[in-house]
């Protein structure tokens, strides 16, 4: 007995299905989504036939007859009855008049149950694993970008969350010295193990983040509910604590999961703004981050604090926000474009650091608050530069403080020399030694002496000349030689009284003294500046195999394939 032809036809099933999506993509994926259909697709010669093989047909094909079925439904209530069956033939100039429209609503209802109802729940499968994969590759970028501040925070000299590492660098630096001469290893140990730690979290992170595929694998292919319907929550349930923790705790999975589930592209882009902003580094590199392992944590020993921020994943955002982001609506996007490009700048500063800082104010120093010349610009600082700079101002006082002493000490010696010669500063310092072997400057020995041979010069009225063969010293007395001629030549003569000499002493001096001021200061900077860049150098991600942000990141490179694509806009 011959059924009844239906009367009209549910075709909810196509509205999901929008099988351009599909062209294009490597035909072994591809061919997953006609499972159960009678269509198969060739992921060889990418043919797609019906299952007896008689008819080809393509994904373009099935797009196009998908289309044309849903224009029929005029009055939009997910139904094509036989009315709007004859409205369909009569429109289309392709159509025989003899084509029968219940024979052909007939063949659209065995098209349907046949073909796009199944493919509809392959696409809707689709859409799940999809967004799954969105959220494990964006888990993936974090890990990455964890491992990079890993490595950052290693190769900070003194590290404010990274007592313990200096405090290791500092005893093992000597063992690490004498390991090196049969070993390529660094003197630095901390910072060695610290990297080491990195990566090994690095791996467990990646490790968990494989656990959690096999569970949404494993739930996808049982039609399993939460899996179907894209539920994180209820896959984490499936892993141990240990596990379902690190992802929590450290790669901020139900956060980055619950952005990517927004349907909303414009709501999408602000929480992913939002997100990018909260991984930037606060003050000291406290006070912000997605997420913070404790303090004292176990598996970080080297971060005291176990503060986390991510500048490398935050720089991947914005990248994407700037430049890839199209939400279909060109205002918002210029808007959303602008706004992380300016967060993007700020976060790489424009140079600015303690070098901008110091010739900042030597400058408005000497251009008198810039009414001479214009002093130099204040540059801002990157987000790096602002988490070294406690470090970088001990590093740097340290530095100072030392080069300081030292050219306190050589200023010492050189005057003792220019009293006794340089065998006494020789003999002065191998007496220093002797007392302590870690005294290498004398340690004001070279003070006391110069100052008992300025009070013996004084009562045997030498008057300070150097005593010295040494041909700097014979430069300078043969210098003043010249300054007394040349004083006799501009006072041709005349006598000076007591008060005038005094008076022409005194300037000198003062001129004398406050240019030893700033030659001093001068080379403090030199020695600050060179110690910053040489003990202490900009941490370069590329020198250890590593980026600063993945600019080929695409966070809508899996889009919907049950809605249609986002209508694009060019932007200036």
């Amino acid at each position: 007995m011959t059924p009844p032809i239906a009367e009209k036809v549910d075709i909810q099933a196509l509205d999901s299905l929008h099988l351009e999506k599909l062209v294009g993509m490597d035909p072994h994926e591809a061919a997953k989504r006609f499972h159960g259909t009678d269509l198969k697709l060739d992921a060889k010669t990418s043919d797609l036939r019906t299952t007896d093989g008689k008819t080809l047909t393509s994904c373009e094909q099935e797009a196009t007859w998908v289309a044309a079925i849903r224009s029929a439904d005029t009055n939009g209530d997910h139904f094509v009855d036989l009315e709007e069956i004859k409205n369909l033939l009569r429109a289309s100039e392709q159509a025989s008049a003899a084509t029968d429209p219940r024979k052909f609503l007939a063949s659209i209802a065995r098209l349907v149950k046949n073909r796009y109802e199944p493919l509809s729940k392959n696409m809707h499968a689709f859409r799940t694993e999809l967004a799954f994969q969105r959220t494990i590759e964006t888990m993936e970028l974090y890990n990455q970008g964890l491992l990079n501040e890993g490595y950052r925070h290693a190769s900070s000299t003194i590290a404010f969350n990274g007592l313990a590492k200096t405090a290791a660098n500092l005893l093992g630096f000597v063992p690490g010295l004498i390991r090196r001469t049969w070993s390529a290893q660094s003197v630095l140990m901390g910072d060695q193990w610290a990297r080491e730690t990195a990566r090994k979290n690095f791996e467990k992170r990646r490790a968990a983040i494989g656990a959690l595929k096999g569970v949404i694998t494993k739930g996808i292919a049982a039609n399993a509910t939460w899996a179907l319907e894209g539920r994180l929550e209820e896959a984490m349930k499936r892993l141990d604590d240990k596990t379902a923790s690190m992802l929590n705790d450290q790669l901020a999975a139900p956060q980055l999961h619950e952005i990517f589930a927004l349907p909303d592209p414009k709501e999408r882009y602000k929480r992913m703004l939002a997100f990018a902003r909260q991984d930037r580094p606060g003050f000291l590199g406290f006070g912000t981050g997605n997420t913070r392992a404790g303090w004292l944590n176990r598996d970080d020993p080297w971060n005291v604090s176990g503060h986390r921020y991510n500048t490398y994943f935050s720089r991947t955002v914005l990248h994407f926000l700037a430049t890839k982001a199209s939400s279909g609506n060109s205002d918002f996007d210029e808007i959303l474009h602008k706004e992380a490009r300016a967060t993007l700048s700020d976060m790489n500063g424009d140079g600015g650091d303690f070098n901008n800082l110091g010739a900042l104010g030597l400058l408005n120093l000497l251009s008198i608050g810039g009414l001479l010349f214009e002093p130099t610009p204040y540059r801002d600082w990157s987000d790096e530069s602002s988490m070294d700079a406690l470090g970088r101002m001990i590093d740097g006082v340290f530095l100072i403080f030392a080069g300081n002493r030292s050219l306190t000490r050589i200023g010492e010696a050189t005057k003792l020399s220019r009293h006794k010669g340089l065998a006494e500063v020789a003999r002065v310092w191998q007496g220093a030694m002797a007392e302590n072997k870690s005294n290498l400057l004398a340690g004001g020995k070279w003070g006391e002496a110069a100052l008992a041979a300025e009070k013996e010069g004084e009562v045997l009225g030498l008057g300070g000349k150097s005593t010295s063969s040494f041909f700097l010293f014979r430069l300078f007395d043969k210098w003043e030689s010249f300054t007394d001629r040349f004083q006799a030549w501009v006072f041709q003569g005349n006598a000076l009284s007591a008060e005038q000499k005094a008076m022409a002493e005194a300037m000198g001096k003062l001129g004398s003294n406050g240019m030893d001021k700033l030659t001093r200061g001068a080379l403090l900077g030199v020695i600050a500046n060179y110690g910053d860049s040489t003990i202490s150098p900009r941490y370069n991600p590329f020198e250890h195999g590593l980026q600063d942000l993945n600019r080929q990141s695409d966070f809508e490179r899996y889009e919907d394939p049950t809605r249609p694509a986002a209508i694009t806009s060019p932007h200036p």
